[in-house]
């Protein structure tokens, strides 16, 4: 972790910390008055706190610790709890026992002035308590020591984080982008079958198409190191027929073609989109109640088409997604489900449409610890052609011009336009492919733009 601090005045006995506030800014504030402070640094996160006691150990003579900025994390309560109560607020990750370093929390006297920060006066309010404690001729009030901060590497993200958003023209790499969200970001859990699982909640991979068929022998051929090539034509032939397997519990195509309720639910999105192209009705469901009893319910449980324009949009969701095993299996079943789509459509009405997408929800993305090494080999192996892979974003591109950036569509046309303002633009790159986002922010960083 970088050291986001300023020495100033080693020989002060005073240190700042502005939180998420710009020392920069701070240190205007204190105009002359920035020679009585020893160190001024921010802290964004709770885990910081460790550098800053690091920092303290070292320099000896600082016994008056400042806290004046915008607490946007909660890192500056833990801060100030932990010098005042002399103990560990939860949610702190202190690297060393409280008893290692009792001798900076006992020599230490903070300053809270969080509340003041940001409000008429606070300029004039941060300058006194600075004069008011400044000793010019303080010596050391404790030991000077370097303390070892050994950072802990965690095996799996602490958090059981929900939302992701992959994309790519490619099968095989839309594939690999899934596994590596899953094995790095994955929360380990247990699991229903007696064996641990990563799982991230609510993946959304969008497979982008649109009209240019990609998906043949050759796109199947990068799987083969982990996937048998005829399972994938296997499953699709399964999805496509109605018929019930003796073998199995259950198939997405008798649930789709022969449902117990509903019927032939896949003649009746063709009708539906072909009577009308601009209904959002056109859903195939493949839960029933019955199957909360079940030992081995689908995880995929429903199925929708949407048309937009000359484009027909396929979406499935998954309850349940084993995506180092079955997530290409299912999704190219999809693609192939969708062409068929398109064909009953084209025979029903006579309108020719063409695919656009697939997109696949993934409610619980996950991967079985018995896929783990092979998981993170796989991406190992293929991590370079991950990165330098470029993947147009669909959304548009940006224009840099002297004055505004200019956002065409992948046509050509202008859709709008933007000053050069950090706010402005912070805002629509949050809607960009992340990628592209952070293309615009290099590019623009390094021609500046105002702070608005």
């Amino acid at each position: 972790m970088r050291l986001n601090i300023k020495i100033l005045n080693p020989k002060s006995n005073i240190a700042i910390c502005t939180l998420w506030g710009k020392k920069e800014v701070i240190l205007n504030m204190l105009g002359n008055d920035k020679d009585k402070v020893s160190i001024i640094g921010t802290l964004y996160t709770t885990y910081g706190i460790n550098y800053l006691i690091r920092t303290l150990a070292k320099y000896n003579r600082i016994d008056t610790l400042i806290v004046f900025g915008p607490d946007l994390s909660k890192s500056g309560e833990a801060l100030v709890r932990l010098f005042s109560e002399k103990e560990i607020p939860k949610g702190l990750k202190l690297v060393w026992k409280l008893e290692q370093i009792r001798d900076i929390l006992d020599s230490v006297r903070i300053i809270d002035l969080r509340s003041v920060f940001g409000k008429n006066g606070c300029k004039d309010v941060l300058r006194e308590v600075v004069r008011r404690n400044f000793k010019p001729n303080i010596v050391a009030v404790r030991k000077a020591r370097e303390l070892q901060l050994i950072e802990p590497v965690v095996e799996y993200f602490p958090l059981p984080l929900a939302g992701f958003y992959i994309h790519d023209e490619e099968l095989f790499s839309l594939w690999l982008k899934a596994i590596y969200a899953v094995m790095k970001y994955g929360f380990i859990k247990e699991s229903e079958y007696g064996e641990k699982q990563k799982e991230i909640i609510g993946l959304l991979s969008t497979l982008e198409i649109y009209g240019h068929e990609k998906m043949n022998e050759e796109s199947i051929k990068p799987f083969q190191q982990i996937i048998d090539p005829d399972e994938f034509n296997k499953h699709s032939e399964v999805l496509l027929k109605s018929g019930h397997d003796d073998y199995v519990s259950y198939t997405y195509g008798e649930r789709l073609l022969n449902n117990k309720i509903f019927g032939n639910q896949i003649k009746y999105v063709v009708r539906k989109l072909g009577e009308r192209p601009e209904s959002r009705r056109a859903v195939a469901v493949l839960w029933s109640p019955e199957d909360m009893r079940a030992e081995a319910p689908p995880c995929m449980i429903l199925m929708q088409g949407i048309i937009s324009g000359e484009y027909y949009n396929h979406i499935a969701v998954f309850r349940s997604h084993d995506i180092f095993s079955a997530w290409p299996l299912n999704v190219f079943g999809q693609y192939q489900l969708a062409k068929s789509i398109i064909k009953q459509i084209k025979e029903y009405s006579g309108k020719s449409i063409k695919l656009g997408t697939i997109v696949t929800f993934s409610i619980s993305a996950h991967i079985y610890e018995h896929d783990w090494r092979r998981a993170t080999e796989l991406i190992n192996k293929n991590k370079k052609m991950l990165r330098n892979r470029f993947v147009p974003d669909l959304r548009g591109n940006m224009i840099l011009n002297r004055e505004y950036i200019e956002h065409r569509t992948p046509m050509g046309e202008i859709l709008d336009k933007y000053a050069l303002v950090y706010s402005d633009l912070k805002f629509e790159a949050s809607f960009l492919s992340p990628d592209h986002a952070f293309w615009l922010g290099y590019i623009i960083g390094k021609k500046g733009v105002e702070e608005k």
